[in-house]
């Protein structure tokens, strides 16, 4: 990374009933310091509870450092389609967004699953405001990792009514 500024980005995943000791966040840190990153250019954001929430209290980060306009988002191959979408929506037209997938061994359920969640993101981000207050507070209205609203709990009834097979945490 070379003295570039590194958001590492993810609490945990808001569908796990077994919160982990260590945010993913942290284990990304740990890891690339470990790796010869210097602490100091990794910004880390442990609030998030999905790949939503990732990008939204990322673009915080970058707002607070308004040169940054050029964004590398790492993530699963087979996370990617959706990760990217999802950071292209928040983020706007006025960053460029690039992508560098790391290579896994994605199945047919992880690929399902994924198209299911992303269809997800698409009606939950379909009217969505363009300044960060207003992202948080739709967060905390209609998320159902954030909010106990009614809007929020038909949103985890759609995503329950997916029938995954199992939770799956993503570190971003």
């Amino acid at each position: 990374f070379n003295g570039v500024p590194v958001i590492v980005s993810g609490r945990w995943s808001g569908s796990l009933r077994i919160k982990p000791k260590m945010t993913e966040a942290e284990a990304m840190k740990r890891y690339l310091v470990q790796r010869g990153v210097s602490p100091k250019k990794i910004h880390k954001e442990d609030r998030s509870l999905d790949t939503v929430s990732n990008a939204v209290f990322s673009r915080q980060i970058v707002h607070r450092h308004w040169t940054w306009k050029s964004i590398l988002l790492i993530t699963s191959d087979w996370h990617m389609r959706r990760a990217s979408w999802i950071f292209r929506k928040i983020f706007g037209t006025q960053y460029r967004i690039r992508l560098l997938p790391v290579a896994t061994r994605a199945t047919k359920e992880r690929a399902e699953h994924e198209a299911r969640f992303l269809k997800a993101a698409k009606r939950f981000l379909q009217r969505m405001p363009h300044n960060d207050r207003a992202l948080i507070a739709i967060l905390r209205k209609r998320h159902p990792f954030y909010s106990r609203s009614a809007e929020a709990k038909k949103v985890l009834q759609q995503l329950q009514g997916a029938q995954w097979k199992k939770p799956v945490s993503v570190i971003m």
